[in-house]
């Protein structure tokens, strides 16, 4: 198979998993145009955003929900695993170097090229080293 098919099937499957779509879209003897032809589809389902001809850069980030931050107990005294969980939910300002889209508490969030936006501390450390935001002091 070769490297175009292969983008082509990880994309169907990102947008399958982001619309909830568990049925199998493509066989393996689907051709590239077909697959383009599913992946427009599929992206017509998607809710509209706004103005996402001017996204440069889709990052697959995605904010931890509380039940992710649940752990199995340990030996850490309650007060160091609570200024753990208040670190989480701290939030960073960044300003956009390119325009990117996030995922915030499972919502899908769009930041503009130059814009100012405040996020999870989580999303915006993984946008930073992304390099498509940068920290604002």
């Amino acid at each position: 198979m070769n490297k175009s098919k292969t983008r082509c099937h990880e994309q169907i499957d990102m947008l399958c998993k982001e619309l909830g779509i568990s049925e199998p879209q493509y066989q393996a003897n689907t051709s590239i145009k077909e697959l383009e032809s599913i992946i427009d589809k599929l992206e017509e389902q998607l809710p509209d955003e706004g103005a996402n001809s001017d996204l440069d850069v889709e990052l697959p980030i995605q904010q931890s929900s509380d039940d992710e931050h649940k752990q199995a107990p340990t030996s850490k005294p309650s007060s160091e695993m609570s200024a753990e969980s208040d670190i989480d939910r701290q939030s960073i300002q960044v300003r956009a170097l390119k325009t990117f889209r996030c995922r915030v508490d499972n919502e899908r969030v769009d930041v503009l090229k130059s814009k100012l936006k405040t996020l999870p501390q989580t999303v915006a450390n993984d946008a930073i080293r992304a390099g498509v935001a940068v920290k604002v002091p």
